[in-house]
Formats: structure tokens, C-alpha cells, sequence
């Protein structure tokens, strides 16, 4: 079955330049994939290039969007490293200076998330991560890693 994407629309408009923009996002072109991610629009490339990782393996445009936001200190970006799991290696030094961050319980958890669920590692994550769910009242801080077969 064929979609007719002329007659569907998104949040930023018209949905008929969509295959197009899917299409650029196989290019062997960097830049060209950057750019289809840049007109998918926000948070579209974030959840874009998490997605072209999960199918394609490759993680370098979403490390290419998560870096310089991780470097301007944003917090956001931490989830979606924590999803491109070891992928997001290189990003390490831009989230583990977070770990010791004092301003609050839920900045240090979800850096120690990443951390974990990029390196595997316990020793320093275990105590921000239980610290946030003390001081969240147990609640889950966050969906369990997706089953993989």
C-alpha cells in the first residue's frame, strides 16, 4: 500500500517532503543527512537520528545533535545519549562532570543513567541514581532499557 503523503500534514506543515527528507537520511553525505534532520524540525531530529541509529547502527547524526547541546549544558540531551547506549561513548566527557553536580538529586540521576547505560559502570552511578529515587518518592525515573534479541 502506497501512502499518498500529499494529503497528510505534521506539526510543522505539509507531510509530502517527508519521503524525500527520509531518503537524504540514507545519503553517504554527512552534510546531507544533517540538513534532512535539520528541516524535519524540533525535537523531529533528536527522535530521527535515535531511530536511524536503532536501523542503521550508525549513531554519528545524533552525536553530531546531542554534542552541542550536552556542551551548552542542556539537560535534555541525556536521555537520548542514555538510548544510543555505548553508541554514545564520545559523549562521555560532556556527562560525566554531571555526575558531581550538586544543584539537584535529578541532574546527577539522569547523568548517572547515561553514564550507566553508555559504560555499564556502578561505582559511580548507583548512589546519584538511588538518590534520585529517594528524592522522587520511588517513583521510576525512567522506562527500562528495551529487550534486545
Amino acid at each position: 500500500m502506497e501512502t499518498d503523503w500529499g494529503t497528510l500534514g505534521h506539526a510543522y506543515g505539509p507531510a509530502d517532503g517527508i519521503p524525500g527528507l527520509l531518503r537524504a537520511m540514507e545519503s553517504e553525505d554527512a552534510g546531507v543527512r544533517e540538513e534532512a534532520l535539520r528541516r524535519l524540525g524540533p525535537p523531529v531530529p533528536v527522535a530521527a537520528a535515535l531511530a536511524y541509529h536503532r536501523v542503521t547502527g550508525d549513531p554519528a547524526p545524533a552525536l553530531a545533535l546531542l554534542g552541542p547541546e550536552l556542551a551548552d549544558g542542556a539537560r535534555e540531551p541525556l536521555r537520548p545519549a542514555a538510548e544510543l547506549g555505548p553508541a554514545a561513548a564520545p559523549l562521555l566527557p560532556l556527562i560525566e562532570p554531571r555526575l558531581t553536580d550538586a544543584r539537584t538529586p535529578a541532574g546527577r540521576g539522569v547523568a548517572a543513567l547515561a553514564v550507566w547505560r553508555i559504560t555499564g559502570r556502578t561505582g559511580d552511578t548507583v548512589e546519584p541514581l538511588a538518590r534520585w529515587l529517594v528524592a522522587d518518592g520511588f517513583r521510576s525515573p525512567f522506562e527500562p532499557p528495551p529487550c534486545r534479541r
